[in-house]
C-alpha cells in the first residue's frame, strides 16, 4: 500500500528557485493545476479529480477573487512552484532548471487507495463555499 499524503509545506521540501511574486498574466488557463494532487511515496501525483470550483469547460475558477478564503487548500503560485505542483510545461516553471514536475497520472492501485479520501476532501471544499440555505444564519 503506498504512503499517500496531500501536498503541504510540511511534506515537501521547498525550492529555492520559486519566484518572489507570480505574474498572473503568465497563466495559460490550462486548468491542470486545479486538479487534486497527492504525495505518494514522496512523489507529487495528479489525480483525475478537479477542484469543485473549476469550470472544466472554460478552465476558469468560479471563485477566483475569493479562492484563498473559500478554499484554504488553494495554494498560491509561489507555494505551488516551491512544492512542485505545476506541470513541466507551465509558464511558471518551464524555465526553472531544477524543477521536478509532478507525475500526471495515478496507477490503478493508487487511484483505488486514494479515491475516497480525495472525494471526501472535494465535498468538504464545496460545502464550505456554498451559501447557507435560505432562512439559516451565516
Amino acid at each position: 500500500m503506498p504512503d499517500i499524503q496531500p501536498p503541504s509545506p510540511v511534506t515537501r521540501t521547498e525550492r529555492e528557485s520559486a519566484p518572489a511574486a507570480a505574474d498572473p498574466t503568465l497563466c495559460e488557463r490550462c486548468g491542470r493545476c486545479c486538479y487534486a494532487k497527492l504525495i505518494i511515496d514522496g512523489e507529487v501525483v495528479y489525480t483525475p479529480f478537479p477542484c469543485p470550483h473549476l469550470d472544466e469547460e472554460t478552465r476558469l475558477c468560479n471563485i477566483y477573487e475569493q479562492r484563498h478564503e473559500l478554499n484554504p487548500d488553494c495554494m498560491t503560485v509561489e507555494t505551488g512552484v516551491r512544492l512542485g505542483l505545476f506541470p513541466a510545461d507551465c509558464p511558471y516553471v518551464r524555465d526553472l532548471p531544477d524543477y521536478v514536475p509532478p507525475r500526471m497520472e495515478l496507477t490503478r492501485e493508487e487511484l483505488e487507495a486514494c479515491a475516497e479520501q480525495v472525494l471526501e476532501a472535494h465535498d468538504a471544499v464545496r460545502e464550505a463555499a456554498l451559501p447557507p440555505p435560505d432562512g439559516e444564519p451565516d
